[in-house]
């Protein structure tokens, strides 16, 4: 199970992330239309362009999304907003942008004020600090009475990086994780986006959520792990010999990539189709229990 769960400790840029990631670039919002210079009194954004904009804006503002954005993509959005509050759009249009802009500029100002403490019961934050190579390194005790199977960071809209911390993260204990690229988002402090939590006793899966889409991206891939287990499983039920086995894994793993890894321990004499099998079927129940929201 572990080599299965540490595998999921990457950055995780699938389905709908990337494209949400894609898409962002691509918003009005976030665009720059008035020179460096240009008060936004003076300046000018096309009418449609400020309908598009106040839509952008109010969506985000409702999904309460304005966490994810960057340093940059703030001050864009803010004269943006701004410039569109005092256009030719109808009164109604106009408010609302106005509101939005407030809520755009008291984000800035949170940032301003110092990164606030993540608002998990679970776990406590006891330091965030850049490290030499311009990364995050975020510091968290386990407060909770439970070890901590996974934990996910969100920094910029779409960057999500996900912790199957190993050995476990027990209760008490503190921890080091690091965050972050050289690009643009990184200008961003993480947030903590969901903790997945196993009780040490029933082995029930608890979760603090702040981020949904992180946690339906952290159950997919558990769904995926639990169907390349089945998978694995199923061949190696098939076969009794090794190297019809390996080379049935290895078809798979193009769309399996765990897969590529049983059968290289196939081939190289680390594990036997026995153990493998044993080992397998007894993380497949642990990835089949269904995570429950904790309230």
């Amino acid at each position: 199970m572990n080599r299965i769960l540490v595998t999921l400790a990457t950055v995780l840029c699938v389905g709908n992330i990337c494209s949400a990631q894609s898409d962002k670039s691509k918003l009005e919002l976030f665009t720059s239309y008035l020179g460096a210079t240009t008060p936004p009194v003076q300046g000018s954004i096309p009418l449609r362009t400020c309908q598009a904009i106040i839509t952008q804006a109010d969506r985000i503002v409702t999904a309460n999304e304005l966490k994810a954005a960057t340093e940059r993509e703030l001050r864009v959005a803010s004269l943006n907003l701004r410039t569109c509050a005092t256009s030719e759009l109808s009164r109604l249009d106009r408010d609302l942008g106005v509101g939005l802009y407030g809520e755009v500029m008291s984000e800035r100002g949170r940032r301003e004020r110092g990164v606030e403490s993540a608002p998990v019961a679970g776990i406590q934050i006891t330091g965030m600090e850049k490290n030499p190579q311009g990364l995050w390194v975020i510091h968290v005790v386990n407060q909770s009475h439970k070890e901590i199977e996974t934990i996910e960071f969100s920094q910029g809209c779409c960057s999500k990086v996900v912790f199957n911390p190993d050995p476990s993260f027990a209760a008490g204990a503190e921890k080091e994780f690091t965050v972050g690229d050289s690009g643009e988002e990184n200008a961003t402090p993480p947030f903590v986006g969901v903790v997945v939590y196993s009780d040490p006793t029933t082995g029930e899966l608890t979760a603090e959520v702040m981020d949904e889409q992180a946690l339906q991206t952290i159950e997919q891939h558990r769904a995926d792990a639990l169907l390349t287990l089945q998978l694995a499983n199923g061949i190696l039920a098939k076969h009794k010999n090794t190297e019809e086995t390996v080379k049935d894994l290895e078809t798979l793993a193009a769309t399996h990539t765990n897969l590529r890894e049983m059968a290289r321990e196939l081939r190289e004499g680390i594990i036997s189709a026995d153990d493998l099998s044993a080992q397998n079927a007894k993380a497949i129940p642990h990835l089949e229990q269904q995570i429950r929201r904790l309230p």
